[in-house]
């Protein structure tokens, strides 16, 4: 693992690990919904995007980021209906 990767992947965790800490502020709150929403809407797409070789051009991580967000609600909605179908998440 070069420094390279590490530069993307350690902001990338301390995004998800915020996400899950803003969890703990009061509900409804804006402090608490805007990290949450933004790392659903980014982090799995990135770091499905991350193993790439090499360093990405500019306009390559323009790329890369605006694939990110369908991405990571794809994945999002395949986990969560594969949840709902094995019962391990209920609407109740």
């Amino acid at each position: 693992m070069t420094l390279d990767h590490l530069r993307l992947r350690v902001p990338l965790a301390l995004a998800g690990w915020g996400a899950v800490a803003a969890t703990a502020l009061p509900g409804g709150s804006p402090p608490r919904w805007i990290p949450v929403v933004l790392f659903v809407c980014f982090g799995p797409g990135l770091a499905l995007l991350l193993p790439q070789r090499g360093t990405l051009r500019p306009a390559a991580r323009i790329e890369a980021v605006a694939l990110a967000a369908p991405l990571s609600l794809s994945l999002a909605v395949t986990v969560s209906t594969v949840l709902f179908l094995v019962r391990g998440f209920s609407a109740t």
